[in-house]
């Protein structure tokens, strides 16, 4: 039996405003404009019978991130996990230069959980990352491998 991986998929309130966010990271929409999904398909699923949702797929280096809009049922709570709390998830992107990085988006507006960290031991030493929160509370980590010597 073959496996592959084929998409990250994330609930948003907004999915104009979350791809223009992942756009900053290089994500490019994979279509024009997000697709209306209310088909029979989409509501047997997801488990809401009333399901009508909007879809845009964006890519970067061959990973699909889909972004899905519920617009019936509407979400309830919209509180963010936590990324210690059961559930969470992130994206991560990898950088050359996650503090070049961190500078351009902090001046676009994006805004972080920390400044960018060097880990200094350890299984991980050398690497350089910084959380970002997108639009909805999730995280994307910037992560740069320290070179090889």
């Amino acid at each position: 039996m073959a496996h592959t991986f084929n998409h990250v998929g994330m609930t948003v309130a907004d999915i104009a405003t979350s791809a223009r966010f992942y756009a900053l990271f290089g994500f490019t929409p994979e279509e024009p404009e997000a697709v209306v999904c209310d088909d029979q398909w989409i509501k047997t699923m997801s488990g809401y019978p009333d399901a009508d949702l909007r879809i845009a797929w964006l890519e970067l280096d061959g990973i699909t991130l889909e972004l899905l809009q519920y617009e019936s049922p509407v979400g309830g709570d919209t509180t963010p996990l936590g990324t210690k709390d059961a559930g969470s998830a992130h994206v991560a992107v990898g950088l050359d230069d996650v503090e070049a990085e961190y500078a351009r988006l902090s001046a676009a507006g994006v805004k972080f959980r920390s400044e960018p960290i060097t880990v200094p031991d350890g299984p991980f030493e050398g690497v350089k990352a910084v959380y970002a929160i997108d639009p909805d509370g999730n995280t994307v980590e910037l992560i740069q491998m320290p070179a090889e010597s």
